[in-house]
């Protein structure tokens, strides 16, 4: 394929709030790990995780709609009824998969012991989990009980990221394993591709996505998309445990379809959670969180060609920066400086996206998002 030089802007046309806490002198309401879908009528869905705090037992995945491009946001109640959460905690992603049905990916804690955190602070292992998806038919109005999905993963398991509907027909989305609450990770660090070819019927994870030598690389919030027909790019926010170094953002391909992956490939750019967006003709819109040892905090995004096979970056442009950044201290190791995240974009029409993300500023996490024009 050609390898010609493009030139691409980014332009920023708008930005506003989903949510944020209205009453945050009456109590504690948390938002962090947000996505987007649009609905069939055009309206705009989002999800969110909703709680007292980021790891708190009461947290569960909200839902907000703008019917109005965003200019309003009302909220759509919980993607987990009440009497259907038992003692779990729980985070989502949505994906309109057809027409008016829409899937939610997520994964869910066993918060048995309200008392323990998520993550054990004295090893760096997590609290068991199970992977689960919710179906509605009704463009989100109501919603199926979680269904577990069972993976080959012995401990617990990332299921961070969307459904992504392949032209195929296939519903893929990439999980990843956590060490055990003890620390113990039997197995070994890696990513995996939980793949339906049945609408949700059944699930396999046989393709491995990222692993590294040594087996102690964390492949943290994978995200994908299908960049060409059959062809697939992974990214990851990757973190070696053993040294504690972080490393840059990282890509694997698939040149069919998520059956295999290519060796991950080093994107030179030192971010943490990250996400790619197809922008047609093997190019791609790269978001990335730049929280640690870089000169310029904020998101950044980039414009970059796969259709060689290679990551070519067209142009970057940092599309947000935080009023002030400062790690919080109460909050040990690499993780001190999450103060925002999980940027992913989500694509409205002709050269226009719209990018949401969470932030934590003046003690209070919100969800965000900024509209952009992507011009070749």
């Amino acid at each position: 394929m050609s390898s010609q030089r493009r030139h691409p802007k980014i332009h920023i046309v708008g930005e506003g709030v989903i949510y944020a806490n209205p009453l945050p002198q009456l109590r504690s309401r948390k938002a962090y790990f947000p996505n987007l879908a649009m609905l069939e009528d055009g309206s705009w869905l989002a999800a969110f995780a909703l709680g007292d705090a980021m790891e708190s037992a009461d947290q569960t995945t909200a839902l907000c709609q703008s019917r109005d491009e965003g200019k309003s946001w009302q909220a759509a109640g919980f993607l987990i009824a009440k009497e259907d959460r038992g003692h779990f905690s729980d985070s989502a992603k949505l994906t309109r998969v057809k027409n008016h049905q829409v899937a939610a990916l997520g994964y869910r804690f066993d918060r048995s012991d309200p008392e323990k955190p998520i993550g054990n602070p004295a090893t760096g292992g997590l609290l068991p989990d199970q992977v689960f998806f919710c179906v509605s038919q009704d463009d989100g109005g109501h919603w199926s009980a979680p269904q577990v999905i069972n993976t080959t993963f012995m401990g617990p398991v990332e299921a961070s990221a969307p459904i992504t509907v392949l032209s195929g027909g296939a519903w893929v989305s990439p999980i990843a394993n956590f060490p055990r609450w003890d620390g113990d990770v039997q197995e070994g660090l890696h990513g995996r591709l939980l793949r339906s070819d049945d609408a949700g019927e059944t699930w396999t994870d046989e393709a491995v996505t990222m692993r590294f030598p040594g087996k102690h690389t964390a492949i943290w919030e994978q995200r994908l998309c299908e960049y060409l027909p059959g062809l697939l790019v992974v990214i990851a926010w990757l973190e070696d445990l053993k040294t504690g170094q972080g490393l840059n953002n990282h890509i694997a391909l698939s040149p069919d379809g998520g059956r295999h992956f290519h060796p991950p490939m080093d994107t030179g750019i030192h971010g943490q959670a990250a996400s790619v967006a197809p922008l047609g003709c093997g190019l791609v819109l790269s978001l990335h969180a730049m929280r640690r040892q870089v000169e310029e905090i904020g998101i950044l995004a980039t414009v970059t060609d796969l259709s060689n096979g290679t990551w070519e970056t067209q142009t970057q442009s940092m599309i947000w920066r935080p009023r002030a950044f400062a790690p919080n201290s109460a909050i040990p190791g690499v993780f001190s400086a999450v103060r925002f995240g999980q940027p992913s974009a989500l694509h409205l029409t002709d050269n226009r996206y719209i990018v949401v993300f969470w932030c934590e500023e003046d003690g209070e996490a919100s969800v965000r998002y900024i509209t952009l024009d992507i011009l070749m």
